[in-house]
């Protein structure tokens, strides 16, 4: 016999644990989607992490527009697993959510706010239309007026590689000098910025305030590599206080520079011999000897020779394989 909508909702506040998951899956299997909301009524009350964590599931998978209210409540409540499975459920919805969700961006709630965001990035990853409706809500963001929300934002962007906020962001910089925003746009610019763009960022940027504040000196030197500044580069390594900081910036920047055939292989060398002696992390010295191995010189080739006799075994033996193939 079919169960009735009042049996599935009683069942669902059953003192019983496994009625209760029991009711869950049951109410998603009589397609009666407009108890969904009763869902979120439990979800709010519910003891149980085995019934919590079947009813977000089962959210997620009966999209149903009348219930998107009672799920954005979610969104201010105390519990941060209640937060968090608002913007889960959110996440595997489609473009009619982005459309309610974007009418709440201005919210007067900045945590609400960013909850928003949150959600909105992983609706990007859905269709192309709502990837789309996504990344305007989120552009938008770039302009809200609580300094959190657009670090979000910026952040969000980049990681969803959207260019066409590239030129927005770089305005940010060049307007803002709240230091987490512009760290988070340099973040940001390693992913999408073009040359160009980049360039006005680190031309606002004299050389002494990029070896002075070293909130910044990491992602200067990886841009510089990414844009292509060579010579800039090379002197901002030159004129570094305390290069120990900034080796795996510096690898990074000189393998991206190999890899596109923009530097010299002595300038390789000379480079890593800076700081071949300091304590480097066994991830920057593999990196180093698969450039020194490139380079061909007799010097990096001494480098690795020193290193072969350090650190773990599979790096002794990675350093001996490259030396046997150099005879």
């Amino acid at each position: 016999m079919e169960k009735t909508k009042e049996d599935l909702i009683a069942e669902l506040n059953h003192d019983d644990e496994s009625q209760r998951l029991y009711a869950v899956e049951d109410i998603y299997d009589s397609k009666q989607n407009e108890l969904a909301v009763d869902l979120v009524k439990r979800l709010k009350i519910e003891s149980s992490k085995a019934v919590k964590n079947s009813i977000v599931q089962v959210l997620q998978k009966m999209e149903y527009e009348k219930v998107y209210g009672e799920i954005f409540e979610l969104f201010p409540d105390e519990d941060p697993f209640l937060r968090n499975s608002a913007v889960t459920i959110f996440a595997s919805y489609g473009e009619d959510a982005v459309v309610f969700l974007s009418s709440y961006i201005d919210h007067s709630n900045k945590e609400v706010r960013k909850l928003i965001l949150d959600s909105l990035v992983e609706m990007a990853n859905g269709s192309n239309h709502t990837r789309s409706s996504s990344l305007e809500i989120l552009r938008a963001c770039l302009h809200d007026p609580e300094i959190n929300v657009v670090i979000t934002a910026v952040e969000y962007l980049g990681k969803l590689n959207d260019q066409n906020s590239v030129h927005d962001i770089v305005e940010l910089f060049l307007k803002k000098d709240e230091p987490m925003l512009r760290s988070s746009i340099l973040d940001s610019l390693q992913k999408i910025g073009d040359k160009e763009e980049i360039g006005k960022v680190i031309g606002s940027l004299m050389n002494d305030e990029i070896l002075s504040n070293s909130l910044y000196t990491p992602q200067i030197i990886r841009l510089l590599a990414i844009s292509g500044k060579t010579d800039e580069l090379l002197k901002v390594i030159e004129e570094m206080p305390d290069i120990a900081q900034y080796t795996s910036d510096i690898i990074f920047s000189l393998d991206h520079l190999v890899r596109n055939d923009s530097l010299a292989p002595e300038i390789v060398v000379s480079t890593i011999e800076k700081f071949s002696n300091l304590n480097l992390s066994e991830e920057t010295k593999f990196i180093s000897v698969k450039l020194l191995h490139m380079a061909g010189t007799s010097n990096s080739l001494g480098i690795i020779k020193e290193w072969a006799n350090t650190g773990s075994e599979e790096f002794k033996q990675f350093c001996n394989e490259v030396l046997a193939e150099s005879k």
